[in-house]
């Protein structure tokens, strides 16, 4: 959770943007991580629930995307 947490500062919260589709937040997620495997959805979700969950910020899930979340 650290990790991911460290990593999702550097791509939504330091910019200082207020919101970010989930898609564009695996593919900043990969372009940063640079893995020879990239992170899917199923593998990000309970991070972003985790952070929804605790306040930190809000997931809206959208028919037919990924979802998008705000900053809180």
């Amino acid at each position: 959770m650290r990790l991911f947490n460290s990593v999702l500062s550097e791509i939504l919260f330091r910019p200082r943007l207020d919101m970010m589709e989930v898609e564009d937040m695996v593919e900043k997620l990969n372009e940063h991580h640079k893995s020879t495997k990239p992170f899917t959805l199923l593998e990000i979700k309970p991070y972003l629930q985790k952070l929804h969950d605790d306040n930190r910020i809000f997931m809206v899930e959208d028919e037919g995307k990924m979802g998008i979340v705000y900053v809180v």
